[in-house]
């Protein structure tokens, strides 16, 4: 759930107007490890967390909670773009992700 929980904090970043800098400054982060968090490239210990919420002026419960929003927005995405494609987009993509079991799903 990293990747949905840097999404969400650069989510409510961005929604209060706040720098990438501000904030990884203000919460005490390296500027870099920010942006990878933001991007889901790395983990966010529970104390960043902490710390980044309370920069942000939220809780690490809302942070969860829009995340959560995120990835089932995303599963939505995901199945109706599966409903409305044809079998043989569906299955050429289920070879590319699993080439040797893919004529066992369908």
């Amino acid at each position: 759930m990293s990747v949905e929980v840097g999404e969400a904090i650069r989510r409510i970043r961005k929604t209060k107007g706040l720098s990438q800098a501000y904030v990884a400054d203000e919460s005490d982060v390296d500027r870099g490890g920010l942006s990878r968090i933001e991007r889901g490239l790395q983990e966010i210990p529970l104390e960043t967390l902490e710390r980044v919420a309370k920069t942000l002026g939220t809780s690490v419960h809302e942070i969860v909670r829009v995340a959560e929003e995120g990835q089932d927005a995303r599963l939505e995405r995901w199945e109706r773009a599966f409903r409305e494609s044809p079998q043989e987009k569906i299955d050429a993509l289920l070879r590319l992700l699993e080439p040797d079991d893919a004529s066992d799903i369908c």
